[in-house]
């Protein structure tokens, strides 16, 4: 609450977020957020929680059980891109991870989208950021196949926050 009241004392219409737990009940459980209460409080604009996972009905679940409890327009979801790195699973599969779990929260009607992390879509200069050993070459592809299947599919028509 004090957060809130000195940002907006010093520059009144900020947008003030929080990234938070991946579900309302884990959230206050795990790590003490109560982050619906901030929401009706108005200590905060809007929320992104950070619902990493590679399963899209995991992610349609936690969406839901957000959904519950927060206006969908005060949803930025977070997608754990990362994830896909795995070396594990095939490029294409990984690649439409974050584009499937887009449309998934389009379909509830949410705000918006975070992708996490930047080094999924991009090299970085941290040599120390978990991508030591990987797979050079499968790992520059990913990263274009990524960039190529949002540009194309999700982020097309974008007008999300």
């Amino acid at each position: 609450r004090a957060i809130a009241e000195a940002c907006r004392a010093a520059r009144p219409g900020i947008e003030i977020s929080a990234a938070v737990w991946r579900t309302p009940a884990s959230g206050r459980e795990k790590v003490l957020q109560d982050y619906p209460a901030w929401i009706e409080a108005g200590w905060c604009d809007f929320v992104c929680p950070m619902i990493y996972t590679k399963d899209r009905a995991v992610f349609s679940a936690d969406l839901g059980a957000i959904l519950r409890e927060v206006p969908a327009g005060r949803v930025v979801a977070g997608i754990g891109v990362y994830l896909g790195d795995d070396e594990k699973i095939p490029v294409e599969v990984a690649a439409a991870l974050a584009p499937d779990q887009i449309a998934a929260g389009r379909a509830q009607g949410i705000a918006g989208f975070g992708l996490f992390a930047y080094g999924s879509f991009h090299a970085t200069a941290d040599t120390d950021g978990g991508y030591q050993g990987k797979d050079a070459a499968r790992l520059a592809r990913l990263r274009g196949a990524r960039r190529a299947a949002l540009v194309a599919g999700p982020l097309a028509n974008a007008g999300e926050r």
